[in-house]
């Protein structure tokens, strides 16, 4: 028969005593720890903003054409007046009520997308679209107007204007296309049944 292991008898663990702090120091330190926080942040705020001046730099250097009209983030600021949206509810024979135009539907963005910023010169919707990723909602970071420079923005109110003036004159979405496409060069996917083959 095997000897069992005889266990060691427990001594008692002595308890360890800890400096004891007082409340004065213990805020200082939670006070130091912020600050430390507060002062990364800012580092990375900074290293952000330098990232973003080479960044313009270099996209300067190789995309004059597009350079005039793209720049840094600016604050929001309405920049599509409400009668915009109104025009398209006309023409499309919507309620224009106030709660209706707040929930746009996405169809909406890709008509202003259309009508605005496809005027711009060629890789102009690609490049805003590189800089403005969408968010895990799907919604985007910013709104593609907030990149623009001060030449962009007034060619951007520009060609706002042009389109409500336009809207105003047509009865019908699809009188509206066909005048948009005539009056701005532009080429407009309609039905099939709008444009019947001969």
């Amino acid at each position: 028969m095997a000897k069992q292991k005889q266990l060691a008898p427990t001594t008692q663990l002595q308890e360890t005593t800890r400096p004891t702090i007082s409340r004065e120091e213990e805020l200082n330190e939670m006070y130091a720890a912020a600050a430390a926080l507060v002062e990364s942040a800012g580092l990375d705020e900074t290293l952000d903003k330098e990232n973003e001046k080479r960044f313009l730099a270099e996209f300067k250097l190789n995309n004059p054409r597009l350079a005039r009209y793209i720049g840094e983030l600016q604050p929001y600021v309405v920049t599509f007046p409400m009668e915009f949206y109104e025009q398209i509810y006309r023409l499309h024979g919507w309620s224009t009520d106030p709660e209706n135009l707040r929930k746009r539907p996405g169809i909406v963005g890709a008509w202003t997308i259309k009508l605005i910023y496809d005027r711009f010169p060629t890789g102009m919707v690609d490049e805003l679209r590189s800089r403005n990723p969408r968010t895990l909602s799907g919604d985007l970071l910013h709104k593609y107007f907030q990149l623009l420079t001060a030449e962009g923005s007034s060619l951007l109110k520009e060609f706002i204007q042009e389109a409500i003036d336009l809207m105003k004159q047509c009865g019908s979405w699809a009188h509206f296309e066909s005048a948009f496409a005539r009056k701005c060069g532009k080429s407009w996917q309609t039905f099939l049944f709008d444009n019947p083959v001969d």
